[in-house]
Order: structure tokens, then sequence, then C-alpha cells
């Protein structure tokens, strides 16, 4: 089979083409140029990571689906305040969407990644089941994929036993990226400030208000919904004589709810 690797500079999808690799598939390498806000260092990880491998490296410019599809509507969400997964929206519109559009154009049998989740198929019908990993599955990302997209993909990871074991396995491979870290981040908000990230992006901005309580009792003032997000504990600044967080935002009344959860 001749396979498109999705490839992200990083551990999992190094470990998914070494595998593929080693099965007898025909394999190349593909990174998509998602976020405008990359330097660059995702692509030379994935070129050093193809030369040892011995296979062509693609570099697929999705910025603009990026954007219209993944940023556009997060900053959207996030200032209708709701809490959007963009990852989902990623995978759905550009890894097994673009993606696989391009892998199939080009004669490719299907493409891979890296995710720990598996798939099955039964009487025709196709379906993402979780990976022998449980604590790092993935599965719950990929809920929204169509039966075509899980027809044509394969997850060489479904059945490792843990992250130090494909870290193990990359190195032994002489792969140059055993030692990088996992993304904690959404990628194109490396630093976690959303509110700074939707203000700079989209112009938008918030007044100041209330923090209430389940009852509406008003606890404080709050900086602009922008700031928080649902389980926030931290920088809210309210004395109420328990552990709180954020459990609700009402754009409409301008307030952000806090409570303890019971």
């Amino acid at each position: 089979m001749r396979y498109l690797v999705a490839m992200s500079g990083g551990v999992d999808s190094s470990a998914a083409a070494y595998l593929l690799l080693k099965q007898g598939h025909c394999v190349e390498g593909a990174i998509m140029r998602l976020s405008p806000f990359s330097d660059g260092s995702d692509v030379r990880s994935a070129e050093a990571v193809c030369r040892e491998l011995g296979i062509n490296l693609r570099v697929l410019d999705l910025r603009a689906e990026f954007e219209r599809y993944v940023i556009g509507p997060f900053c959207d969400q996030y200032l209708r305040c709701r809490t959007p997964n963009p990852c989902v929206f990623c995978n759905n519109k550009l890894k097994f969407g673009a993606f696989l559009d391009h892998a199939l154009a080009e004669g490719f049998d299907g493409m891979a990644t890296g995710h720990y989740a598996a798939i099955t198929e039964r009487n025709g019908r196709y379906a993402v089941s979780v990976a022998a990993c449980a604590e790092k599955d993935q599965s719950y990302f990929l809920w929204d994929l169509d039966q075509r997209a899980l027809s044509k993909t394969v997850f060489p990871l479904c059945g490792a036993g843990s992250k130090d074991e494909v870290r193990r396995l990359v190195k032994d491979a002489g792969l140059p990226v055993y030692s990088r870290g996992d993304s904690q981040d959404i990628c194109f908000v490396p630093d976690g400030e959303y509110g700074d990230f939707i203000r700079e992006h989209t112009g938008a901005d918030q007044p100041e208000g209330d923090f209430v309580d389940e009852d509406g009792k008003v606890l404080g003032r709050h900086k602009g919904l922008l700031n928080y997000t649902i389980g926030q504990r931290r920088y809210l600044n309210v004395a109420a004589g328990r552990r709180i967080f954020v459990i609700g935002k009402d754009a409409e009344k301008n307030t952000v709810t806090l409570g303890d959860g019971d």
C-alpha cells in the first residue's frame, strides 16, 4: 500500500512513518503549514526525520484554509462565550479533509497520522475506537470523521502500549526527534493566552462586568469575558472563602458565573 503520512516534526508522526516502512508499505511524508505564527521549526524537524527515513517530504501550504476553518470559527465561538475545540475543526476540514484530498489526488491509497486511536470496520461501516494506550487515547478528537476519511486512514500507533514505548522506538530507529516534548497548548496560541490572541487577531474587546454566583449575587468585577475559560481557578481575585472556579459565562449579561461545582 502507498501511504502519505501527516508529519508534524514530532515523535508520534515520526513513529507512524517508521512503522509503516517496517511493514513494507510505500511511504511519503507531508507536513501542513497551518499557523501563520509558526517559526518553521516543525518543518525543519520533519525534514530531518524524512531524510533519516529516506522518504520524500511534501509541504502543503494550508494557511488560508486554517484561517477560514479553524482560527475564524475559534474566535467567533469564543466571543460567543463557548469553549471551542479547534482540533476538531482542524481534523474535519484539514487533516482528514484537505490533506486526504491531496493524498488521493496524488495516487496514494490512503493517509496515516500519529494519533493514538484505532479504526474498526463492521459490515462495511467504519468507526473510531479507543487506542491500546488509554492514557494517550485521542479517539475523542476524531468523533466527527466521516466514512470516507475513516476508510482511507490508518493509525499505526493504535497498538502502542505507552508514549515511552513510542519514544524508545523512535530513538532506536535513529530519528532525531525522540526527545521532543508533547505539544500542550493550541498550536496557534502557544502561550495559552486566548484572550490576548483574540483581541489581537480580531480587534474585538469586551468591557468589564460582574462576577456572580449561581444565585446571581455579585461577587466582584471581571476584566472582560475573553480573559476567562470554563474551569479556570486562577487569577479570579475573588475572596469567596472557598475554592471556586468559572462555571459559566453569559455574553448577553456580560457576567462570569463562579461556583464550587457542588
